[in-house]
């Protein structure tokens, strides 16, 4: 969300000026705000879910080693392989974009205070 400052412009300010000191009081949002983190946090209880549904017939020995899979142990496999795939690569890509948004932001300060 973006705060504007509700000051008074200066009554020998030039409306360049003021727009300026309008334009530098609006907050820029961080690359990962909370919200991306608690998705980030949800997507990796997900991709955790679509694990433990794969390997969960084998671990309980609902499916008994070397026997063929039952209808059961088949759905819960590939259910859980697609939940799993889908919710790392949501993570991967929300990771990325808030990665991509810091390293934009290094570059524009070093630019500006090289300049």
């Amino acid at each position: 969300m973006t705060q504007i400052s509700h000051t008074a412009p200066d009554q020998g300010a030039t409306a360049a000026q003021t727009a300026q000191s309008a334009v530098a009081s609006v907050r820029t949002p961080e690359p990962l705000n909370v919200l991306d983190k608690v998705g980030m946090g949800i997507l990796g209880l997900l991709t955790l879910s679509g694990l433990w549904m794969m390997l969960a017939p084998f671990l309980v020995d609902t499916q008994k080693r070397g026997a063929e899979w039952s209808a059961g142990t088949t759905n819960d496999f590939f259910v859980g392989l697609v939940l799993a795939v889908l919710s790392l690569g949501a993570l991967v890509t929300v990771l990325a974009g808030g990665l991509t948004a810091i390293a934009r932001r290094a570059r524009e300060r070093a630019a500006s205070t090289q300049a």
